[in-house]
């Protein structure tokens, strides 16, 4: 099973590198490295090209967003499966191993999870294996999955009137189509808070995924109540993490989840080596 990795970049030369290295570390002959540039103003080209007798292809256009460049990618993908790399974001240590592993047959979506380092630990997002969920908002992990190349010529490629939530148009439309997913537990990238569905949550990707209900079936009055519902969750979240940053800089986060009987409410190093990881991995 041959894999294409596909980074969507703009501008992005403060993370560009350490994404391509966490491809070119997996150090299997079974991966191809694709990038694709929306016609970067800095220095991402110049790190891309550093890189150019290890990378299999990259290009440099302008586009119109992300959803553009990952067709535009997928055109040039010659995979087996692939999967999409943001490029503020890593793969981990062994992430092809553990798909490759873990992939069935049949399988034509599969779906990880991913970590996220945060000023007071690392959390731990796993995909939903309940795909119902999908009607109700993004419940797989977009960085984390492995798409077989040939939905993409049966079912088309990545909605470009979706500036943030391409990526859950894409999982209902397959999920729609009858595609086969498998959701697993097994960590695949390291995640940032950078990117332009988090960034923009409020202001465009919450209204998309109101599209996106209503395009798929969701009546208005449940798609509203999921985007207000989903709005609550990701201010609490905000306000939350905030909060806890403030309690970790001042040495007391620890300090108040034990005497509440908790836990650390984010991986510690025996839940990075349960997983096959060490803090040093991320």
């Amino acid at each position: 099973m041959f894999i294409s990795v596909i980074i969507p970049v703009y501008n992005g030369e403060k993370g560009i590198e350490k994404a391509i290295q966490s491809v070119l570390s997996q150090e299997r002959n079974d991966v191809e490295l694709i990038i694709v540039d929306g016609g970067s103003t800095d220095n991402t080209m110049g790190i891309v090209k550093s890189y150019a007798d290890r990378i299999s292809k990259y290009l440099s256009e302008r586009d119109s967003g992300y959803a553009e460049a990952l067709n535009k990618g997928i055109a040039l993908a010659s995979g087996d499966y692939i999967l999409m790399l943001a490029a503020d974001d890593r793969l981990l240590p062994h992430a092809i191993d553990g798909i490759k592993s873990s992939i069935k047959d049949d399988t034509d979506i599969w779906c990880g999870s991913i970590l996220q380092m945060l000023p007071y630990g690392i959390k731990h997002w796993k995909s939903n294996p309940n795909l119902t969920e999908l009607y109700h908002g993004c419940s797989l992990r977009h960085p984390a999955t492995a798409f077989r190349r040939k939905l993409f010529a049966l079912y088309g490629g990545y909605d470009t009137d979706y500036k943030c939530a391409a990526d859950r148009e894409i999982f209902l439309r397959m999920y729609t189509k009858g595609a086969v997913f498998q959701v697993e537990d097994i960590p695949v990238a390291l995640f940032t808070s950078e990117g332009i569905s988090n960034k923009n949550a409020l202001t465009i990707a919450f209204p998309e995924d109101v599209i996106i209900s209503e395009k798929y079936g969701v009546s208005t009055v449940q798609a509203e109540k999921d985007r207000r519902l989903n709005i609550r969750k990701c201010v609490k979240s905000k306000r939350i993490a905030f909060l806890k940053c403030i309690l970790a800089k001042m040495g007391l986060l620890s300090f108040i989840y034990h005497l509440c009987g908790k836990g650390e409410a984010c991986m510690n190093k025996k839940d990075l080596e349960n997983i096959g990881l060490n803090l040093q991995d991320i």
